[in-house]
Formats: structure tokens, sequence, C-alpha cells
């Protein structure tokens, strides 16, 4: 698919809209389907409202419907202004690359300038994690090598991608993820990736992102983000009700939420990091705030 703007000017468009996100309001929705207890399907909505002072307002519209027939969830994109719709796009590509842009914001935002001689591991091959690699090259062009695992030992597509952008690839064991400076997790996994034992092997320093939003479990154990001992930053104050292992962890009084980071104030440089934490976490979802930032994008071109 022919993308019409670059990561940078995405990356630069969502911190834009995280750091002015007081003036959108947001609306999100899950209609489940069924019959008698049987699951059928669900419809998945976002709207987000923008003021516009005395200009009519935007209304931005990302929806998905799913069903268990096709086990299809395509995402469409809608943006109303003026009493007129002046969108109407295919979305679905748009939600791997915004999700595997974040990588690249949290890598820089956290201070990182150069990657050259960093080991990096990806958990997971899927189109967010092409995405992300992308994204992480257009920032870095000196990257030129990294690990990946995944359960088939083999990944095709993400090695061709890489080997598009010029980035040698190679299988690894977690057993060995004390080497990684970043571990980026996207699987699709209904079980921890990254467990107590792995926590003990981590590389102090090592920055961790990770981003499925269908599992209860999530890819890490709640106890990563403990923040007696890590960085934990996450999108919204609202974040944890949908990542419901770092809701457990905040209930179990492991991770303290006054101590949680969330983006607005990373790339407004309000939020200090720790720099004796044993390692910095990021916890993502996907949010509006990122649809946002492509929906403009595209309805500027």
């Amino acid at each position: 698919m022919n993308q019409p703007f670059s990561y940078k000017e995405l990356a630069a468009k969502i911190k834009d809209v995280f750091i002015n996100q007081d003036q959108y309001k947001m609306f999100k929705h899950v209609e489940e389907f069924k019959t008698g207890n049987k699951f059928l399907g669900d419809y998945f909505i976002f709207v987000i409202f923008e003021s516009r002072g005395d200009k009519p307002p935007t209304f931005y519209t990302v929806c998905s419907p799913f069903d268990l027939v096709t086990e299809k969830a395509p995402e469409q994109a809608l943006v109303f202004e003026n009493g007129e719709l002046i969108l109407n796009t295919d979305f679905s590509h748009y939600t791997s690359v915004r999700t595997g842009l974040m990588d690249t914001l949290v890598v820089q935002s956290v201070g990182n300038t150069d990657l050259k001689d960093k080991s990096i591991l990806y958990i997971g091959t899927g189109k967010i994690a092409i995405e992300s690699i992308k994204g992480l090259k257009e920032f870095f062009p000196e990257l030129d090598q990294v690990d990946f695992y995944n359960q088939t030992k083999d990944s095709k597509e993400f090695g061709d991608a890489c080997k598009k952008l010029n980035i040698n690839t190679r299988f690894a064991e977690l057993d060995n993820i004390g080497k990684y400076d970043f571990i980026f997790c996207h699987t699709s996994s209904q079980e921890p990736v990254l467990t107590e034992e792995h926590k003990k092997l981590l590389k102090k320093g090592v920055l961790i992102t990770t981003f499925v939003s269908s599992s209860e479990k999530g890819e890490v154990e709640y106890g990563f983000y403990d923040t007696s001992r890590a960085n934990v930053l996450m999108d919204l104050d609202s974040t944890p009700i949908v990542a419901k292992e770092l809701q457990v962890a905040i209930d179990k009084e492991i991770a303290d939420v006054r101590k949680i980071g969330i983006l607005k104030d990373l790339f407004e440089n309000k939020f200090s990091l720790n720099p004796n934490a044993l390692y910095t976490i990021y916890r993502s979802t996907g949010t509006p705030m990122q649809n946002v930032a492509v929906l403009k994008l595209l309805l500027n071109r």
C-alpha cells in the first residue's frame, strides 16, 4: 500500500496530538452480539470530537465489525466536518503503522539518539513488527541488525522487510534475553511471553515495549510493572482499564500509579525517568490519539 506520509511526519503529528489532547473528547464502545450465551461477533467504535473554536468541530470515527464466521475485523475510518463526510477510508493498514511507530517514539523520548552497537529483540514478527522496523530505520539509519523470537523460528515476511532495509535478522532464544538493550513485543499471545524468570535475566537499562490488547494477561507478567524497580510508562491515565495485567499490578500495590508516566508528560519533558531503575517498560493498548494523527495527515493529502 502506498503510504502518503513518512514515519517522521506521523511521529511528529502523534506527539502533537498527545500534547494537545485536552482539545479532544473521546468515546469508545464495544457492542457484543450473542444468541443466548454464544458469542457471535462484536462492533468496535472510536469517536473523537475536536473543538475548533468558532469553526465547526471535526468528528473522527474508526469502527471495526468482527464476526466468528469470517473471523475478520476490517477497520474503516470516517471524518465529518461542517455537516459533511470529508474522508472515508480503509484504516486497517494504518492501525499497524501507527501502533508500530510507537516503539520509535518511545525509544527517542527516553533519550536515545543512536542505535549503533545496540542489541534489539523483536518478540513477534507480524504486521505491526514490520511497521515498527520500518519506522525505526527511518529515524535510525545506522540500524543494521535485529534478532527475533517467535513460535515458528522463521519469519519470511519480517525477514524480507528487514532485507529491503539492509537490516540483518536472526532467530534468538529467550534464554539469552539478558543481552538486549531494546525488547519490542508484538505478539497475539494469550499468555505472558515474558515471565518473572526472564525479568531476572534482563540487562540493566533495557527498554521493553508491549502492546497486546486481546489478552487478559498481557505479554508480560504483572510483576514487570514494579515501580520500585522500573520506569513504567503508559499512553493515558485510562490505559489500565484495558491493560488488565497493569491494573492487577496497581491493585496489588506493585505499581504505584502516581509513579507511572503518561506519554503527554514524557513528550513535554515533564516526566523524569529514574536513572537507577533496572529497566523501563512502556505499556500501550492503542489510543484515539494515534488515530487522529493519521487521519489529520490523510486529510492534508
